[in-house]
């Protein structure tokens, strides 16, 4: 699809495409309205309750929050549509949204913005060429059962409305599992994702530079964090837990620790098999994600993205093997044999041991709550109201699925799990092409990471960790075409530019 196609979209479809794009920007000149009607009503009372009284740089400004924002979605309007006309179509832009959707959670409903548009964008690309290539993963058999127990949820609750409007949320996110691997059909396509992903990454990370920056000069936390474990206590300081573009510390420290194993595992790719600028772009990405991880203080990322970084030579060079484990019980003895990891270790139990311990109880009501309901469980809703005095949610999200969907929950899930791991072993088992190899071995990394910090967090129904198995499922159907096969002549979505010819 052309520029000068894709910009004149709704003109191409005449009167419909009028209406359209003006109720578009009724409905949004409506929304700015609104929020510069409530700026004036409430600017003030934000002002006070996130920087204080009398803020250093800016102190009786009205209307501040409305002209940073819209300096904001200023820059991010021409910065798409310069996306948009250097690239040549909308393509690309609606990829990044998709890719930002899986770093920028404290962007309300972001995930769902972005995968709409490529619905859309299939739909009608496949109305003009009078077909949808659109190939269908086989997970999609366990998934439509996981989706039938989720749905028993519905009949456990007394507002549905509110579960039907987090039941489309979640399936959405679910629905990322069939649509991926039907969009991203080949290895330029997800080179082209993996990228974005490098990106937006950075980007996250940048952001998490600028809290720690206005956290110590306007002295509170500023972060999109919420709740008060937004800061940590150290034996030298009390500093913020900054959360990049996302809301959540544990969920920051997982999607960037991730995207910095890939990196990682990338870079130490054979001496011959990548060029150095790339090799040291990938290490550079390595080491800002770990800086991430270590601002967030996270304590279960820090775990996570530790046990990934010392699993990744053991993956990269496995004829290496005995030697490693024999440089890693050394170490582990001399540092037992000293004290000095114990000492460690304590110090980051010491940190915040009080929430530690909090959840170790919630985690017990969970259990409680699951044996009063074993075979659906008690519902998406349930635990938090099972003798929950916290009203807070389960922190652990083997036992949340457990708790909330019972053993048929868990049945389901584990069948998902168990065919996605089944289809990588014996892909892994068939390739003998390096690229491909590393290609898969790079996101088992990262559902690896997410799987430990699963241990501790409530990442059920993160989109990160299905936008994990759809990554995942794609890359197991990309690579069951060799390389030297010729790209699919029916790509509709990222298509090369002599397949394009404005359809």
């Amino acid at each position: 699809m052309t520029a000068s196609s894709d910009i004149r979209l709704f003109q191409n479809w005449g009167r419909i495409g009028t209406f359209l794009s003006g109720a578009l920007t009724v409905l949004l000149g409506v929304a700015v309205a609104r929020f510069v009607a409530e700026d004036g009503i409430r600017g003030r009372i934000w002002s006070i309750t996130y920087f204080g009284e009398n803020p250093p740089f800016v102190n009786d400004l009205p209307f501040l929050s409305s002209i940073v924002i819209g300096l904001v979605l200023l820059v991010f309007v021409f910065s798409m549509l310069a996306w948009v006309y250097r690239s040549g179509g909308v393509d690309r832009p609606i990829l990044g949204l998709l890719a930002m959707s899986l770093f920028a959670h404290a962007i309300p409903m972001i995930h769902l913005f972005a995968i709409y548009p490529i619905i859309i964008l299939l739909v009608i690309r496949g109305i003009r060429r009078r077909e949808v290539p659109f190939p269908v993963t086989p997970l999609i058999f366990p998934l439509g059962l996981f989706l039938i127990v989720y749905s028993t949820s519905g009949l456990q609750v007394d507002q549905f409305f509110a579960f039907l409007a987090t039941s489309v949320d979640h399936g959405m996110q679910m629905f990322l599992v069939i649509l991926l691997p039907a969009v991203i059909r080949t290895r330029r396509q997800f080179e082209i994702f993996f990228h974005l992903l490098l990106l937006v990454a950075s980007i996250s990370v940048g952001v998490e530079f600028l809290q720690e920056l206005l956290s110590f000069v306007l002295g509170i936390p500023v972060t999109f964090g919420t709740g008060p474990d937004i800061t940590m206590k150290f034996p030298f300081a009390i500093l913020p837990r900054v959360s990049g573009l996302m809301t959540n510390q544990n969920a920051q420290a997982n999607v960037v620790g991730g995207i910095g194993l890939v990196a990682l595992l990338w870079s130490l790719k054979p001496h011959l098999a990548i060029s150095r600028s790339r090799r040291v772009m990938y290490f550079s990405v390595f080491l800002l994600m770990g800086i991430g991880v270590l601002l967030t203080t996270s304590r279960s990322g820090w775990l996570s993205f530790g046990i990934g970084v010392i699993l990744v030579p053991f993956l990269r060079w496995p004829k290496k093997i005995p030697l490693f484990l024999l440089i890693f019980v050394a170490l582990f003895t001399l540092g037992w044999s000293t004290g000095f990891i114990k000492a460690v270790v304590d110090e980051v139990m010491g940190l915040s041991s009080a929430s530690a311990e909090f959840r170790w109880k919630i985690d017990h009501l969970a259990i409680q709550a699951w044996a009063t309901s074993p075979w659906f469980g008690r519902g998406l809703f349930g635990v938090v109201d099972y003798f929950n005095p916290f009203q807070l949610k389960v922190h652990n999200a083997y036992l949340q699925i457990l708790s909330s969907l019972g053993l048929f929950g868990v049945a389901s899930f584990s069948l998902l799990a168990g065919m996605l791991t089944y289809r990588i072993r014996k892909r892994l088992r068939e390739l003998t092409d390096p690229y491909d190899r590393d290609l898969i071995i790079g996101y088992v990394l990262v559902i690896s990471l997410t799987a430990v910090q699963c241990l501790f967090t409530m990442f059920m129904w993160a989109p990160f960790l299905w936008s994990c198995i759809a990554i995942l499922e794609t890359l197991v159907m990309i690579t069951a075409r060799p390389r030297s096969e010729p790209e699919p002549t029916d790509l509709i979505f990222l298509a090369p530019q002599k397949h394009q010819h404005g359809t």
